[in-house]
């Protein structure tokens, strides 16, 4: 299994250095926006008071535009998906030359679905914030072209990882004392929904929703929580996580049921990133105490045969895979109910 692993890796890699240059057709969609935390940020928090940042190298030392504030050392999964929908990758909310008509990258490094996520760390743009900056530019949008404009566009969410790995099962928050994995994961999918309807309500009629990983598996929380026997991850929160995720694909069911004119779908992070062996918790470049990269230092060459970047973020060669199975799915369980190639031509 570890081979087949890395093999797969090292295929992605060189996905990513063929494919650099966006792809030069008709873009699928006008316009793509972009939710989340550290997996999709594209340069959001280096203006923000947080130890949360990547703007400096080794970050984005694969990535064409250099160090730009991805948490990665190439492109991300998002970054991956503009391009192969055929648009160039999407600025961040914090960029002034950013161009609202192809979409914005709202995502927050160390945010979460509950306010208080991510907080420890300084300044978050939590998903809440995101919504209200993402009204600010549907406004300017809709004066421009129309709100039926935003119903052809794509939207992506990826959030709820450090309302576990930094929150629940994190130093500092009281959290778990105040709820049960099972009604934690309850809150969050209520929260979940009502983010997802205001979205709608904005005129989101395109959404793609992407599962949990195996946070337990995390170099981080391995570190933090030790293994469980006969395993070499964090199986409490993996299990956790799982809740949720079941959560969030019956929350898909409902809101299709409940909005016929719009599409969600569930991107199954989990079975696309496989739950990574030994070797799997070996990370690229030297981190610091925060366990992220430290300023300037060499990270490894070898990049493509690492699923782990630092000691949160996967490589660029994990997110070009778990990218290219999300927009075509390569087995029936990577999305439901269809995978993003189709959900842009509904």
């Amino acid at each position: 299994m570890e081979r087949i692993i890395i093999k797969a890796l090292i295929f992605g890699f060189g996905f990513i250095l063929s494919n650099y240059t966006n792809v030069e057709a008709k873009p699928q969609v006008p316009c793509y926006f972009i939710f989340g935390d550290s997996l999709s940020d594209s340069g959001n928090n280096n203006l923000l008071f947080t130890l949360a940042k990547a703007n400096y190298p080794p970050y984005g030392i694969d990535f064409p535009g250099g160090t730009t504030g991805r948490f990665t050392n190439g492109e991300t999964v998002v970054d991956v998906i503009a391009r192969l929908l055929g648009l160039p990758y999407i600025k961040s909310y914090s960029d002034i030359f950013a161009n609202a008509s192809l979409g914005i990258n709202y995502a927050s490094g160390d945010s979460g679905i509950r306010i208080e996520s991510g907080g420890l760390t300084g300044q978050v743009l939590n998903l809440d914030q995101q919504l209200k900056n993402h009204k600010c530019i549907v406004d300017r949008i809709t004066l421009i072209h129309g709100k039926k404009y935003l119903n052809k566009c794509l939207y992506t969410v990826t959030t709820g990882s450090n309302d576990y790995a930094n929150n629940y099962f994190g130093v500092g928050y009281l959290t778990s004392l105040f709820y049960t994995p099972q009604t934690y994961a309850v809150d969050l999918i209520n929260l979940y929904r009502d983010f997802l309807q205001s979205l709608y309500g904005n005129g989101a009629r395109k959404v793609a929703v992407f599962g949990l990983g195996y946070l337990g598996c995390i170099p981080i929380q391995v570190q933090v929580h030790g293994v469980t026997k006969g395993s070499t991850c964090f199986e409490d929160e993996n299990k956790a996580v799982e809740l949720f995720n079941n959560g969030l694909i019956a929350l898909v069911n409902q809101l299709n049921a409940n909005y016929p004119d719009a599409k969600f779908t569930y991107i199954n992070y989990r079975g696309i990133f496989p739950k990574p062996f030994s070797q799997g918790l070996k990370v690229c470049c030297p981190v610091n105490d925060g366990g992220l990269c430290r300023f300037l230092s060499t990270p490894c060459e070898n990049r493509s045969e690492y699923i782990y970047w630092d000691d949160y973020h996967p490589t660029a060669a994990v997110n070009v895979i778990v990218g290219k199975r999300a927009y075509v799915a390569e087995q029936p369980t990577d999305a439901y109910p269809i995978d993003i190639s189709h959900l842009v031509n509904i």
